[in-house]
């Protein structure tokens, strides 16, 4: 999934321990392959390729994915939506016209896609719409290991994917759950704040620099209004569930303030944080604290 994953389990031999993370290597590289839209030999592949012209068969695993998808993008209020693949990828190139992005993102988004529950069929509308899953595809590989993880009788288990998605079942061998910070993203090594983890997922959705300020950070995509102004530049949510943590993460990002609120009374079994940095200010969201960060420190 492109990205570093770190796994720690106790309590079994280093042998034990070798076949398990073989065998969950496995498991992901299966989701990734279902998932991945740049594999030739992934259905997801097939479908932007294809479904702009003509209705497509699913298997039963993708369609329920998909449907999943489309009810996150209706309890978010169309904030999360895999279907813009396409601006996406205009974005990443860094520089296009405006008026071709307005036109292309008119033509994308759930709005742009048939899903038939009956026949297990997707049809696009368009031929610009494609499917491009962002960090879901983490919150559902992570979501696949727990299930794994306890029918073997693993209890106990850290699995971090690029430190932005994590799992944490059971506890620490030192002590209750685990726990998971949140870097800094301007001062490498520096910690703002932790998480405490037991049978939770943690996923980090934002923007970032690679020159170390923020002048030089990304943009953030409003599935609605396109490129929107910074609010916050990275989210973090701590969930039961994995795949909830990505989405609701992506959707809050991307989202204003009042946007925000109602996203957060659909899911209030949530911890969530947000940061920006170089501004002074406390945000509170649904008895949420959103932290500021200015010149390194944290404000509460």
């Amino acid at each position: 999934m492109g990205t570093r994953l770190d796994m720690i389990f106790y309590g079994h031999s280093v042998e034990e321990g070798h076949r398990l993370a073989k065998f969950l290597l496995a498991e992901i590289r299966r989701r990734e392959l279902l998932m991945s839209r740049y594999q030739e030999d992934s259905p997801v592949w097939m479908v932007n390729k294809l479904a702009g012209k003509k209705s497509l068969s699913l298997d039963h695993e993708l369609f329920e994915i998909l449907q999943t998808c489309e009810e996150y993008h209706e309890r978010t209020g169309g904030l999360f939506d895999i279907y813009l693949g396409s601006v996406v990828d205009l974005i990443k190139k860094g520089r296009y016209d405006p008026t071709t992005f307005n036109r292309l993102l008119g033509y994308s988004g759930m709005k742009q896609v048939i899903l038939d529950p009956d026949k297990l069929t997707i049809r696009f509308r368009n031929e610009a719409v494609q499917i491009d899953f962002g960090g879901f595809g983490k919150g559902y590989a992570l979501e696949r290991i727990r299930k794994l993880l306890l029918s073997h009788g693993i209890l106990n288990a850290f699995i971090s994917f690029g430190e932005s998605s994590i799992l944490a079942l059971g506890n620490h061998p030192h002590g209750a759950g685990w726990k998971a910070g949140v870097n800094h993203q301007m001062i490498k090594g520096e910690s703002l704040f932790e998480f405490d983890l037991q049978d939770e997922s943690l996923s980090t959705s934002g923007i970032t620099s690679s020159q170390g300020d923020t002048g030089n950070m990304g943009q953030i995509l409003h599935p609605v209004r396109g490129i929107t102004d910074k609010k916050y530049h990275h989210i973090s949510v701590k969930s039961s569930s994995a795949t909830a943590a990505e989405i609701i993460s992506t959707a809050l990002i991307a989202a204003d303030e009042s946007e925000q609120k109602e996203i957060m009374a659909q899911f209030q079994a949530l911890e969530a944080k947000g940061i920006i940095y170089d501004r002074e200010g406390v945000a509170r969201i649904n008895n949420l604290t959103f932290c500021i960060i200015s010149n390194g420190k944290e404000s509460i």
